[in-house]
């Protein structure tokens, strides 16, 4: 079994090169997606593949949808305004005080 810490950054680091996979292929078909540039971001695609490959299989061994529910809470994300992803920090700031004083209010 994962380690609870590890499976946490694992989750991240999949959610994070899934968010870097998206956000380069919108760059693709734009003024800035040169000869150049366009061989670096296949070579980084290449390695960011094969490292989430890696996240995944280990995800995987804990839960089979975990890489499908991370992909897709990604796209939620990356559909966000600026404005949202503002009011998201704020919302999960709030869940996080509240679950606290919830957890706070059991243990007395």
């Amino acid at each position: 079994m994962i380690d609870a810490n590890l499976f946490k950054t694992l989750v991240k680091t999949t959610v994070l090169l899934q968010s870097t996979l998206e956000a380069m292929d919108d760059v693709k078909g734009t003024n800035i997606y040169k000869h150049s540039l366009k061989n670096k971001i296949k070579n980084l695609e290449k390695s960011i593949e094969q490292t989430i490959n890696d996240k995944v299989v280990a995800l995987d061994m804990t839960d089979s949808n975990l890489f499908d529910e991370i992909k897709s809470k990604v796209d939620i994300i990356l559909d966000m305004t600026l404005e949202e992803i503002g009011g998201l920090k704020l919302a999960v700031e709030e869940n996080r005080a509240n679950a606290l004083e919830i957890n706070e209010i059991e243990n007395t």
